[in-house]
């Protein structure tokens, strides 16, 4: 295969990510534990957590790896599971293959990797210094990265939503959100796709790429605004959800997009009002 790139843990936003690839004229081939029976393209079952299977993936010199991973529960083992086994264990077959052979790794990553709580600028100049097991984690794996000698590229998207990740939206009708005095930064999941397919596209143009890209919307918002913002779109009144002054664990922080900008990535949906009046 030539000029082939594997999707690794594939996905919502792989299946995304794929047709945007495949229209550009690259073969792609996701990877998991489960492929679905039926799909618009190749999959091979393999367990990102499992060294063998990625010595028999790495064998095939897929020229880019894509890593959209998931934990496999929401606890601290989830994560180490879900993003710092993978990246171990695809590091350790790399390792073992032809030195000369150097793929781009792209790792999905999150704004969890910041702790800030007052609404704080985070950009990708930022300390990280989580305080919570996700964002510990995936800094972990990111740090994994980062030590390898191998070419990759960090994407910390914030809050994801869209088509199939409507969260939110349910917990809001149904009165069980709360309101805080938080900041939130949300991205659209085709913008998640989007921004990966870009990245990818930057690499084959022989462009640069920096080592890490926080991908969120142009407009961070506060929680109460954005709250009573998506209650007009749904028709539904929100004065009566329960609040609190309390700050919850994923902090509050406003996310700079503007290095993605700089590299020429243009949002299908700017800010969220635009995304949620397309659900």
């Amino acid at each position: 295969m030539n000029h082939w790139i594997l999707l690794m843990g594939a996905g919502d936003i792989a299946q995304r990510l794929q047709p945007l690839l495949s229209a550009q004229g690259f073969n792609v081939a996701g990877a998991r534990r489960n492929p679905p029976a039926q799909t618009d393209f190749p999959h091979i079952k393999a367990d990102a957590r499992n060294i063998d299977d990625w010595r028999l993936l790495v064998a095939q010199q897929p020229e880019v790896i894509v890593l959209t991973m998931v934990p496999t529960e929401f606890s601290d083992q989830g994560y180490a599971q879900g993003y710092v086994e993978p990246v171990e264990a695809m590091l350790t077959a790399l390792k073992e293959t032809d030195p000369d052979y150097q793929p781009l790794i792209v790792f999905v990553s999150s704004t969890s990797v910041y702790s800030e709580r007052e609404g704080e600028w985070v950009d990708e100049t930022t300390p990280t210094e989580p305080d919570t097991f996700s964002g510990i984690r995936l800094l972990q794996a990111e740090n994994l990265l980062r030590a390898s000698d191998y070419p990759h590229t960090i994407v910390r998207f914030s809050g994801i939503y869209g088509s199939g990740r409507e969260g939110m939206v349910a917990r809001l009708m149904s009165g069980e959100l709360t309101v805080t005095p938080a900041w939130t930064n949300r991205i659209h999941v085709r913008d998640c796709a989007g921004v990966l397919a870009h990245l990818i596209q930057r690499f084959y143009a022989d462009l640069a790429l920096e080592d890490v890209y926080v991908a969120s919307d142009n407009l961070p918002v506060p929680q109460a605004e954005f709250v009573q913002g998506l209650a007009q779109l749904m028709g539904i009144d929100a004065d009566s959800l329960p609040t609190t002054d309390k700050i919850g664990p994923r902090g509050s922080k406003r996310c700079n997009n503007a290095r993605l900008l700089e590299s020429g990535y243009r949002f299908h949906f700017p800010t969220w009002k635009e995304g949620y009046e397309g659900l």
